[in-house]
């Protein structure tokens, strides 16, 4: 889990997830998406052999959207040693690979979720770091700086965990990128009431938020990926009855349809000029967003 707001609704670390409202979500992904966009959710636990449900408080999906980084589970996976950077705390420490770390000082954690946190605790200061080596239990010393990080990174779940994989054929990927779509504007929609809410809305962003989806390094699945959203999210707003849009005219249209009469001239013109504001005031608020953020992030 990534922060004290799953933890105060009732989740542990350790918790394996049976279902969500009675169904099991097949990824990470989708367990994140459900449990942020259900107005209700009951979640199935299983916490250490015993069977619990539990029933998030309301107002639990605004929390989560407030959070800097807004992930609510990360799998499972200890803090193993896979590689070390030179010169950093892990490896003055003397760190291995295949090192399980098991403790800082007088905190001990299971998985490589919680070591951030405990690590800024500790931070700056020298620490006595708790590793599983072979069968031998090892204390070893190192000294943190502000940044409180150790400097290595660790294990690839993928060695860990028996992952699935699913492969389309050239025929079979059609139908399965119609229904991705399909789910992603599903998604894109029920979204869509965080934003009225205050911590959505400070979520919005312009040009920077988007730009700063797409990885600094190549990628190309997910540059696809998010161009693909980025067009069925245009798609999906170009569409709502807005003047000035698509959809603001195709309202008109089968007014007309409807009615048999054309809207006047002058009450056409007056929704056009009101829906240009309502774009041009949108697109000022999303980028002005932006701004602000990279000066809060400037000045901290």
């Amino acid at each position: 889990m990534s922060d004290s707001v799953v933890y105060e609704a009732g989740f542990r670390n350790g918790d394996k997830i049976l279902s969500v409202n009675g169904e099991l979500p097949e990824s990470f992904k989708d367990l994140n998406i459900e449990i942020l966009l259900n107005t209700t959710s009951d979640v199935e636990v299983d916490r250490n052999g015993e069977r619990l449900k539990i029933h998030l408080p309301e107002g639990f999906s605004e929390k989560i959207v407030a959070l800097d980084e807004p992930v609510m589970f990360l799998p499972a996976v200890p803090a193993i040693v896979d590689s070390i950077l030179a010169d950093s705390p892990a490896d003055k420490a003397g760190l291995k690979k295949g090192d399980r770390l098991l403790g800082i000082n007088n905190d001990r954690f299971e998985y490589f979720a919680q070591l951030p946190d405990v690590l800024k605790k500790n931070a700056p200061g020298k620490i006595q770091v708790m590793l599983l080596r072979g069968s031998d239990t090892l204390q070893v010393e190192t000294e943190l700086n502000e940044d409180a990080k150790l400097g290595f990174f660790n294990i690839d779940p993928k060695k860990l965990f028996d992952l699935k994989t699913q492969r389309f054929g050239f025929f079979e990927s059609f139908p399965a990128g119609i229904a991705e779509g399909y789910s992603t504007l599903v998604n894109y929609v029920r979204q869509f009431k965080l934003v009225f809410t205050a911590e959505g809305s400070k979520k919005v962003g312009g040009f920077g938020a988007i730009a700063s989806q797409f990885d600094t390094g190549w990628d190309w699945q997910r540059f696809w990926n998010i161009t693909a959203f980025l067009s069925i999210a245009l798609a999906f707003m170009n569409i709502l009855p807005i003047p000035a849009l698509d959809g603001g005219h195709v309202m008109f249209l089968l007014y007309e349809m409807i009615t048999g009469r054309k809207p006047n001239d002058k009450l056409l013109e007056k929704a056009q000029i009101i829906g240009m504001v309502l774009l041009l005031s949108l697109l000022v608020f999303a980028n002005g967003n932006d701004i602000y953020k990279w000066i809060s992030g400037l000045v901290k």
